[in-house]
């Protein structure tokens, strides 16, 4: 007899006792039974898994083997052998259902549900198609490297099949975005053949778009598109986006290589081609307009107005519609709040998921700033009771959780789930990293993505402190880039913060002394070394900022008044800004504009170290 007993089990009854004195009994310490019968299945079973694969073809069985393969003890275990087999078991599956997919996809193709292009190109043949099926199994796997080596084997400049040149150069795109090389030259060669090949499919010009970080490469690009299809709405609406973005992110406009009134006319080209409530093209005109007439306010609001009311027509609770009332309810003469719960009421009875939840994010927006809490968790928890969340949401919630609620910890584990790596949560968890001194974790998000985002390096040493880095970095990308807002404003910040006054001074009052280009975090920073070169001038700040507190954000009220010694009202304004935004306590613990406030008790205590 062999007895196993889990190690670390104190519990053997007198019985088993007993049983173990006796001749020929022995006891084993295992981990576990599952960890047993797993080492039990390698050693006496060769490691083959005892699963037909026939039974995998069953809906019922993939199921239950993913249930296995999710399940959180299995996810958890020590074991390497059960890592192993759970690993193998996804495969399996994975395998199985593209075997299932592909065995139909002739006669899905010939079925007319929906309307599309003939294919005049040749047809793929029963060789191309294994090769074509080997790739997608092990791109199906996360063999990467292998699916991109058989790709490049298969010297593709020797094949005359322009269909299977493509499909081979479709997965190729799909793996070097999945290995995040976007803006590597191969990228742009491979999305360059395929429209040579097709040069009618219109997504290959949108990849290019959406891939390539230089302004000049989006434009040629979807004037590619536009030439061949002008009466598409939605690449208008497009390339207004990418230049509005563009535009609004330089500090000196004038060195913009894109006219404002290029970007309105695209917008207006997109909204005359479909006037329709969908197109996000007038939402999009709306924020414009806000940009462009940012200093004259009658005139935006006269725009934005006209736009609204033209809109409200075709349907007042579509989210397009109730998020531009919602961004400037300060415009409008309805109770927004009433509008924004009636429009959920009636996305609900809509049966269609995506409106509810776009609906419930303006919601959650509003609530948010009104610092409402009791009601972001009930519509959180009602939402969440009967939809399954996209990323979008998740990304508000992480957002709530830390900025409202703070969170942390909730935070960092909603968006560790996210699996996408987009922009925002990338950002958003090494800023909750740094927090928590997580330098480690923030830096595997860093080394897998700084290859398609810049800034997130800029970031990173930027939030871990490393701040010659962060000037060397942005330094060399000015060398080939103009001068955008955001990577002045870390230049500028880490400047101060290696007190190189004299350094940074000049080029903050350049852009200071320019009504165009003086932004609030410039004007803060040029005042502090103003005040480290120079005495200090309350005149200036006042004028500058305190005459003017309805143009500006509490923080930056604050950080103000902290400069010219007032640390009753600069607290005052510090508290208002961190109940707005809990993850400023952190941030602020840094900023040179309070260094009047470090000794204080009040201070101490509103930051959370006191």
């Amino acid at each position: 007899i062999y007895w196993c007993i889990r190690k670390g089990d104190e519990n053997i009854s007198d019985d088993l006792k007993k049983l173990l004195w006796k001749d020929k009994v022995f006891f084993i310490q295992i981990e576990g039974f599952d960890e047993l019968m797993a080492e039990l299945n390698k050693r006496l079973n060769k490691g083959v898994l005892p699963i037909d694969n026939a039974i995998l073809s069953s809906e019922h069985q993939i199921k239950l083997i993913k249930s296995l393969t999710s399940n959180e003890y299995v996810e958890k275990s020590n074991s390497k052998i059960i890592q192993e087999d759970s690993k193998r078991l996804k495969k399996m599956v994975n395998h199985n259902i593209f075997e299932d997919f592909f065995k139909h996809v002739d006669v899905k193709k010939e079925k007319k549900d929906n309307t599309t292009r003939k294919d005049s190109s040749s047809k793929i043949s029963e060789e191309e198609k294994k090769t074509l099926n080997k790739v997608r199994i092990l791109f199906l796997e996360d063999e990467t490297e292998q699916a991109y080596k058989l790709i490049n084997e298969q010297k593709l400049e020797d094949s005359d099949n322009s269909s299977y040149k493509a499909e081979l150069l479709e997965m190729k795109l799909a793996l070097l975005h999945n290995m995040n090389l976007e803006n590597n030259i191969e990228y742009k060669q491979t999305i360059d053949s395929l429209i040579a090949i097709k040069p009618n499919t219109e997504m290959y010009y949108i990849e290019a778009v959406n891939s390539f970080p230089e302004i000049k490469d989006k434009i040629e690009y979807i004037d590619k598109a536009i030439a061949i299809y002008p009466n598409d709405y939605s690449l208008y609406r497009k390339k207004g986006d990418f230049m509005a973005d563009y535009y609004n992110s330089l500090i000196n406009k004038e060195e913009s290589d894109i006219a404002p009134n290029a970007i309105t006319t695209c917008y207006l080209t997109s909204i005359k081609l479909d006037g329709s409530i969908f197109n996000k093209a007038w939402v999009n005109l709306c924020d414009w307009y806000s940009h462009l007439y940012k200093k004259e306010n009658e005139k935006k609001k006269e725009e934005i107005l006209s736009l609204l009311k033209k809109y409200k027509e075709q349907n007042e609770y579509h989210p397009n519609y109730l998020k531009v009332c919602h961004r400037y309810s300060n415009m409008i003469n309805e109770k927004i709040d009433k509008l924004l719960i009636n429009g959920y009421s009636f996305a609900k009875q809509t049966d269609d998921p995506t409106w509810v939840e776009s609906t419930v994010l303006i919601l959650l927006d509003y609530f948010e700033e009104k610092d409402q809490k009791n009601e972001l968790t009930k519509f959180m928890e009602e939402f969440e009771k009967e939809y399954n969340p996209s990323y979008d949401y998740l990304l508000k919630k992480a957002t709530i959780f830390a900025k409202k609620f703070d969170n942390i910890a909730e935070s960092i584990k909603i968006l560790e789930d996210i699996e996408n790596g987009n922009y925002f949560r990338n950002n958003m968890l090494i800023k909750l990293y740094a927090i928590i001194q997580e330098k480690e974790k923030a830096q595997i998000i860093v080394d897998k993505y700084n290859k398609i985002d810049h800034e997130i390096l800029i970031l990173y040493n930027l939030e871990f402190e490393e701040y010659e880095t962060v000037c060397n970095l942005i330094e060399k990308y000015w060398e080939t880039h103009k001068k955008d807002v955001s990577t002045f404003v870390s230049y500028s910040y880490a400047k101060l913060k290696l007190k190189q006054y004299k350094e940074i001074y000049w080029d903050l009052k350049q852009y200071y002394d320019n009504p165009q280009t003086c932004i609030p975090e410039i004007a803060i920073n040029y005042f502090i070394a103003d005040i480290k070169l120079n005495k200090l001038d309350d005149k200036k700040i006042k004028n500058k900022i305190l005459n003017n507190k309805d143009l500006y954000d509490n923080d930056v009220i604050a950080a103000a008044y902290s400069l010219i010694g007032d640390i009753p009202n600069a607290l005052d304004y510090l508290s208002k800004a961190i109940k707005d935004d809990n993850l400023l306590k952190y941030s602020v613990r840094d900023w040179p504009a309070f260094e009047n406030c470090k000794n204080d008790n009040r201070y101490q205590r509103i930051i959370g170290i006191a």
